[in-house]
């Protein structure tokens, strides 16, 4: 296998990976369903998978210990959330909150909510700027994956 082949592997998401998408986008119960046409996921070469609005606005990660998504520090003070400090290469304010089932993301549903909103307003702004970014957004995005509605995607 050529190493264009190995990236491409890398970057296929899971599963396991695309029912916490599915449960995310459950979660953004607050958008209008077409405000969410825009959203997709997307997944690193080295493991994360980012929730996009074209900008990643959620990003986590399954590895060998445990599955983490990268909450703010401030939103982790307000719940009283303990998590492990981020890698040197994640966002520096951020914590890494451990979960073992979609359902316990829940109690960031109005974070979500609120980061996802904030998105979309910075690419409907973008797009009213000129048909060349309206043009090279609808590009962007479709390389990145739509998150279906149905849970049972992979079946």
């Amino acid at each position: 296998m050529g190493k264009a082949e190995e990236t491409a592997k890398k970057k296929i998401i899971t599963e396991e990976e695309m029912q916490i998408c599915i449960h995310i986008k459950s979660l953004l119960k607050e958008q209008p369903s077409e405000h969410l046409e825009y959203l997709r996921c997307e997944k690193t070469t080295s493991g994360y998978v980012k929730i996009t609005c074209l900008y990643s606005f959620l990003t986590f990660r399954i590895m060998k210990k445990g599955k983490y998504i990268i909450i703010p520090q401030e939103i982790a003070k307000r719940k009283k959330i303990m998590g492990e400090p981020c890698a040197k290469n994640e966002p520096l304010d951020g914590i890494r909150y451990f979960f073992e089932s979609p359902v316990m993301l829940d109690i960031f549903a109005q974070y979500f909510n609120r980061a996802f909103r904030e998105e979309y307003r910075n690419i409907k702004s973008y797009l009213r700027e000129s048909d060349y970014y309206y043009e090279r957004t609808l590009n962007a995005i479709r390389h990145q994956t739509r998150i279906p509605d149905e849970p049972n995607f992979f079946k």
